[in-house]
């Protein structure tokens, strides 16, 4: 891709062309960390040549927004409505500065700090009901993809390695040497599902986002945990329906009890369609209307709120699917937290045996 570059005052200006995505995201993080590394120079990065950023793209911003050195300022002026709006979802400003233009960064920047008033302390006995948690339990798109033999030979060889010299002649020492010894990377996994994310509130009611393959791992869980004589309410948010959002719900173990409640929410008028297309014939051999709990659809209006399980849900419409994990996200850790539902304007394709491309859109 075209990076401009140019001097502005004491400041370093980028000006990338095009659409920083798959292709072109490691061009742009390279130079990009040579600007912010290499110079004394703050770094302004011109959007107003840039019609598209993915997840790829943010994550270079992130990588040079952590390798920059602690006194250099980095920010992004002049983003087209498209790439603001992905800034926005996934709460990159709270990372990267957002201006208008980049005579306004350079103004924010040369006005003297103004003294900021100190935080209140929060009340200690308010701390317990504001704990809030977020469990992944699928994060990969498209489709999932289990270990292969040589992932897994190199989680052996890795554990070998660091045993070496230790004493591990009885099985409680070997138990203590996985789950204190070695990091997760290499006792565990991650990333093999599709996605479903559960949000922990502390209540009585689950909250998931997306039905990826992850929610089976999560029904076995609910089950192995509370026993499949308990009755739950599940509250599910679906931002599109793509297949790997939505694949793990045949297998999803609570929606074949009695009694258990599930709520799918989401901005698309046919969720309700495409999940009984999915588990019908000849997809699934068990049909979707035989389900033994009772699976309620609740359409959202985009620009609305609405109150969940304890906490304020927003809609919003999103024009890009850049963000997958902007399905979901937190504005504060409280019982009466924000959680924002990014609406796609994709279509939902009901035949679940192909998924609709898009020209210049990754299939997530």
């Amino acid at each position: 891709m075209d990076i401009g570059e140019r001097r502005q005052a004491n400041i370093l200006v980028l000006a990338p062309v095009g659409r920083i995505d798959n292709l072109t995201s490691g061009e742009f993080q390279t130079r990009l960390l040579a600007a912010v590394t290499s110079s004394s120079a703050d770094v302004i990065i011109d959007f107003s040549g840039v019609e598209y950023i993915s997840s790829a793209g943010l994550r270079a911003l992130m990588t040079a927004s952590r390798q920059k050195p602690k006194e250099r300022r980095l920010a992004v002026a002049r983003l087209n409505a498209v790439v603001h709006e992905i800034f926005t979802i996934s709460r990159f400003a709270h990372l990267v500065p957002i201006f208008a233009t980049v005579e306004e960064a350079s103004a924010a920047w040369e006005a003297p700090a103004q003294p900021q008033p100190a935080a209140p302390r929060p009340d200690a006995k308010a701390q317990p009901e504001a704990s809030l948690r977020v469990r992944f339990w699928g994060t990969r798109g498209s489709l999932p993809a289990p270990l292969r033999e040589q992932a897994v030979r190199g989680k052996i060889r890795d554990a070998l390695l660091a045993a070496r010299g230790r004493t591990l002649d009885t099985p409680e020492a070997i138990d203590a040497f996985i789950d204190h010894a070695l990091p997760f990377s290499v006792r565990g996994t991650f990333g093999g599902n599709t996605s479903c994310v559960e949000i922990i509130t502390g209540g009585d009611e689950y909250v998931l986002c997306d039905l990826g393959t992850g929610v089976r791992e999560f029904g076995n869980h609910v089950l192995r945990e509370r026993g499949p004589g308990r009755k739950h309410c599940f509250n599910v948010f679906l931002s599109h329906s793509h297949w790997d959002h939505i694949m793990g719900f045949p297998f999803f173990a609570p929606a074949y009890i009695p009694g258990n409640r599930i709520r799918i929410y989401g901005c698309h008028s046919t969720l309700s369609e495409v999940l009984h297309t999915q588990q019908s014939a000849p997809f699934f051999p068990v049909d979707f209307r035989s389900l033994a709990s009772t699976i309620e659809f609740v359409t959202l209006e985009p620009g609305h709120s609405y109150e969940v399980a304890g906490l304020s849900v927003n809609s919003i419409s999103s024009f890009t699917l850049a963000i997958l994990m902007a399905t979901a996200f937190l504005e504060a850790a409280s019982r009466s937290s924000t959680l924002r539902i990014a609406s796609t304007n994709i279509p939902a394709s009901t035949n679940p045996t192909r998924l609709s491309s898009f020209i210049g859109t990754p299939i997530c």
